[in-house]
């Protein structure tokens, strides 16, 4: 490891990951960064989730896999093994089962860089920091007073109980599908504007907080699935819903044509696969 220039990356979330692909695409050495990885991520492969029309076939066949891969699994670890199968989600190192999911997306081509890096420390999360060495939860490393440190840390988005979402006076503001923040305030907005009564808005919207874990993200699956059949109860929220521009993918799958018979196919799978597997992820959950 270089000890003239080198760089110390603090965290293994999108911002650390952010931080080295900067470095190594501005010609630093991969050998002159050291990375601290207190959690290894799963991260959703960004080429399968381009909702657009000339990349149909890839986002909803993607669609298709993990729906029917949630309906064949054993266990949770099973589950998340088998998105990999299907190269639906990728991990930095294949060695070992990532702890995190914060709902990131990653590159092929940024994961083989990242995998330059050979200096990956696993030791947990860094505790103090002294002249010459990184003190952490699981040990003590070396390190250089003439290092750069580059804390990664931070929560982009921070970790938050669900809370009844409308009350007298009040609204707070949560996902009601997971990931998309404009869609859910959107939904909210509709439901407030159109809905008669607190108890019947949040029948209609189950707040979603952002998953920390893997498993998180299955419990995200299984509100974000809950809410939309709700929505589906109501005509005039439904057809609001099928016009809205915010939900590309619904929109997407709208707009296919009776006779396209390939494309019909695809969402044959989607529709078949989606009645197993709000069953299958509950019975995961209740498993762990």
């Amino acid at each position: 490891m270089s000890e003239t220039h080198c760089y110390c990356i603090i965290g293994a979330g999108k911002t650390g990951v952010d931080a080295c692909l900067w470095l190594l695409e501005n010609g630093a050495d991969p050998d002159s960064i050291r990375w601290i990885v207190p959690r290894d991520a799963w991260w959703i492969n960004r080429s399968k989730v381009q909702f657009t029309q000339d990349l149909f076939e890839t986002s909803f066949t993607y669609v298709a896999d993990l729906l029917e891969a949630i309906g064949e699994a054993a266990s949770i670890n099973d589950l998340f093994l088998q998105f990999e199968r299907r190269d639906l989600w990728l991990r930095l190192d294949r060695s070992i089962t990532p702890t995190m999911f914060h709902g990131a997306t990653m590159s092929k081509g940024e994961l083989d860089k990242l995998r330059l890096i050979k200096d990956v420390v696993r030791r947990g999360h860094v505790q103090v920091i002294h002249r010459d060495r990184i003190v952490l939860e699981e040990g003590t490393i070396s390190a250089n007073d003439d290092w750069l440190y580059v804390d990664c840390t931070a929560a982009g988005i921070p970790p938050r109980k669900a809370k009844v979402i409308f009350e007298p006076e009040k609204i707070t503001l949560q996902w009601v599908k997971w990931g998309r923040s404009a869609l859910s305030a959107a939904v909210l907005g509709y439901v407030e504007a159109t809905i008669d009564g607190d108890d019947l808005k949040n029948d209609l919207c189950q707040p979603i907080s952002a998953p920390r874990t893997p498993a998180d993200w299955v419990g995200t699956f299984i509100t974000t699935t809950r809410n939309e059949k709700r929505w589906s109860s109501q005509q005039n929220l439904t057809k609001w819903a099928r016009s809205l521009r915010l939900d590309v993918s619904a929109s997407l799958a709208s707009e296919v044509m009776p006779d396209d018979a390939g494309r019909m196919a695809i969402l044959q799978r989607v529709r078949k696969a989606s009645q197993t597997a709000v069953v299958s992820a509950t019975r995961l959950l209740a498993d762990l």
